[in-house]
Order: C-alpha cells, then sequence, then structure tokens
C-alpha cells in the first residue's frame, strides 16, 4: 500500500504552524517550551491553589489553570516536531493519518488556532497524541528528548480532562496496538505466507511455529505495555517525593533571609547602642569643663575690681 502524505502537505504545515504562534504568543514572556525547567510548582494553603514561585514574585493559579498552561506546552511541542519532521510522522504515522488525517475538525481545529476554547485544546491534544502513540509505539528512539514527558503528563493530568477526551486518550494506544496487529494480519506479507502454507505441506508444518510465535510476539508486546504503565507509576512517585523536597528547600531558604535580615538589625542597633553610651560618658565631662571655665572667668572678674579671688561653687 502506498503511503499516505499528511503532515507534507501545505495545509497542515500551514495549520501547525498557527497553532504553534498562537500559543507561543500567549506564552511570551512568561515561560519557555518546557515549563518545568522555568519554575517548580507546589501546593499552596488555599482550596484547590498552587503558589507558582517565579523569577522574583509569586502567583496563584489554580490547578485547572495550571493544567491548561501545560496542555498548551505540550501541543507546542507536538506541533513543533511535526512541522519541523513531516516525513519522520507521514513514514511512522500511516494507521492514523487514514483514520483522522481527513478528519475535517482537526484541520479545522489547526486553522482557528486563535479561537481555541479549552475544550478545543483538550480535543486537539487527543488527536495529536493518537499520531504520538503510533509514532513511539513503532519507533521509540525515533523521538526528540522534549517529547519524552508527555506520556508523564498524560498519566498525571488524565484526570482533567473532560469526559470526551479523556475517553479518546485512553482509547489511542489500544487502538493503535489493535491496527497494528490487524495489519500485521492483513499484510501482504502474511497472505503470501499463508498461501504458501496452503500450497506447500512442509510449511504447512509450520503454522503452528508460527502462530507460537506471534503469540509470543503479543505477549511480548502487551509485557512491554505494562512495563511502561508501571515507569509512568514510579516516575509519579519520584515526582511526588520531589515536590515534598521542594517544599523543605522553599522553607529553608525563608528562614535563612530571615536571620540575614535579623543579623543587619542587630548590628545596626549596636552601634546606635554604642552612640548613646558616649552620648552619657560626654554629658558630665561637658559639665564639668564648662564649670572650670566659669571658675576661670569669675576670678578674673574679681581681680579685677580689687576683690579677693573666689572660687565659684
Amino acid at each position: 500500500m502506498e503511503s499516505e502524505v499528511f503532515f507534507q502537505t501545505d495545509e497542515i504545515k500551514e495549520g501547525l504552524q498557527k497553532i504553534i504562534t498562537a500559543l507561543k504568543k500567549k506564552h511570551k514572556g512568561t515561560v519557555k517550551t518546557n515549563l518545568l525547567d522555568q519554575r517548580s510548582t507546589i501546593m499552596g494553603q488555599g482550596k484547590g491553589l498552587k503558589t507558582v514561585f517565579g523569577q522574583g514574585h509569586q502567583e496563584q493559579h489554580s490547578e485547572s489553570d495550571i493544567f491548561f498552561r501545560n496542555l498548551e506546552l505540550q501541543i507546542i511541542n507536538i506541533a513543533t516536531s511535526m512541522k519541523d519532521s513531516p516525513k519522520l510522522w507521514d513514514k511512522h504515522c500511516q494507521l492514523t493519518i487514514r483514520f483522522i488525517g481527513t478528519n475535517e475538525t482537526l484541520k479545522a481545529e489547526l486553522d482557528n488556532s486563535e479561537s481555541l476554547n479549552r475544550i478545543d485544546l483538550s480535543s486537539l491534544f487527543s488527536s495529536l497524541y493518537r499520531f504520538y502513540i503510533e509514532l513511539t509505539t513503532l519507533n521509540p528512539n525515533q523521538i526528540s528528548e522534549v517529547l519524552n514527558d508527555v506520556p508523564n503528563f498524560v498519566a498525571q493530568n488524565l484526570h482533567l480532562f473532560d469526559p470526551k477526551n479523556k475517553a479518546q486518550i485512553n482509547y489511542a494506544a489500544g487502538f493503535i496496538l489493535g491496527q497494528i496487529n490487524k495489519d500485521i494480519q492483513n499484510s501482504d506479507a502474511i497472505k503470501t505466507v499463508n498461501s504458501l502454507l496452503k500450497e506447500t505441506s512442509s510449511i504447512k508444518k509450520e503454522i503452528p511455529a508460527l502462530q507460537n510465535k506471534i503469540e509470543e510476539m503479543l505477549e511480548a508486546w502487551n509485557q512491554k505495555v505494562e512495563e511502561r504503565q508501571k515507569r509512568v507509576d514510579d516516575l509519579e512517585n519520584i515526582l511526588d517525593k520531589h515536590e515534598t523536597a521542594f517544599n523543605f528547600v522553599g522553607l529553608y531558604q525563608g528562614f535563612d533571609e530571615l536571620a540575614k535580615a535579623k543579623t543587619i538589625e542587630l548590628k545596626s542597633l549596636e552601634k546606635k547602642l554604642y552612640i548613646l553610651g558616649a552620648a552619657i560618658f560626654l554629658v558630665p565631662v561637658i559639665k564639668f569643663f564648662f564649670l572650670i571655665i566659669a571658675t576661670i572667668i569669675g576670678a578674673y572678674v574679681n581681680k579685677t575690681d580689687g576683690e579677693p579671688l573666689m572660687l565659684i561653687k
């Protein structure tokens, strides 16, 4: 079967560029393509709020706000990879191209990037995610490093998708695996083998072995899917531990800054005490000095008047 071209068409290229430009415009000056590289998020004290510590300021966002911000970033990353490597995505996503490549809704979402609401964004992501699943299932080493976080994002935020798109995302992995198996069974190579098996008795003897091999492949495939799910769960646990560590680091930094501020206040207070002590000591000295001067002046005045000198007490 001849490969279908989808991502290399001008219509899809322009649509991908529109969505990338529109979403990057929303995030200009606040985040880059990977939010986790820019900020650490820890749970705040309010109901359903998270406190985001950024560059010299802190903001409060709901869990939903943070989810859609990261969803937009994931869309940017996937769409950018599709735009930059269209031949790769065309080559390894033939199943998904056949099933949703001609979907006018997807093309409309790409074309109307300026007016996408949150439901539209979720729908767009679920469509892009199906292409992603096929590419990474058949060619896990072909994706760029920035896309490695997509499975973790889905695993941790699946509950935040609306029911329809949540179902689509859950359906994607099983659908792709089923279609791959179906395509294998219906491929020209398998048909040729079956034909030869019917014509040659020696090949017929290989049918059980071939069936066992296919079953072993399917079993190994299912085991691989389970291992990936376990890796996702392990990564989720690691992120929970990191979240606790970030809480401690923030608390430590707060106390450290408070200690520095109090040290500066103490030094300032010590200087003021030294000045006050010096002033208290100088008062009687100055008073005594003026007393001596007054005595001398009094003595001089008495002498000039012909009177005996008298000390002023």
